[in-house]
């Protein structure tokens, strides 16, 4: 009876302990342009699938927009909202998976600026 117990102690410590990952996120520095658009974008640079939840936030970090998505090797995936800094959130992957940043886009002139998430 002692082994069982042993046994079953030690596969919920085992189970525990294996759900016990953090995710890693990764944020850019806020950017603010009156009339710019916020585009949050993320390459899988790594060669497994990783799932990543997108998000555009505002300065008081409310989430304007956000999109949860697998990348395979390679993929690329963005969103655009009228936000002043993005998140991403990598689910099964470090921060060495992916290459993320902000595009800040600046009415008829373009891209105003850009910088990675860190």
């Amino acid at each position: 009876m002692k082994k069982r117990v042993a046994c079953w102690l030690m596969g919920m410590v085992c189970v525990w302990s294996g759900a016990a990952h953090a995710a890693t996120v990764l944020m850019t520095p806020p950017y603010y342009s009156a009339t710019g658009v916020a585009t949050c974008s993320v390459v899988n640079v790594s060669k497994k699938a990783v799932t990543v939840t997108i998000e555009v936030m505002n300065y008081d970090g409310t989430a304007l927009k956000a999109e949860t998505t697998s990348l395979n090797s390679g993929i690329l995936d963005a969103i655009t909202n009228g936000g002043v800094w993005c998140r991403f959130t990598i689910a099964n992957g470090s921060a060495k998976s992916v290459r993320a940043g902000i595009l800040v886009y600046d009415g008829a002139s373009g891209v105003s600026a850009s910088f990675p998430a860190n």
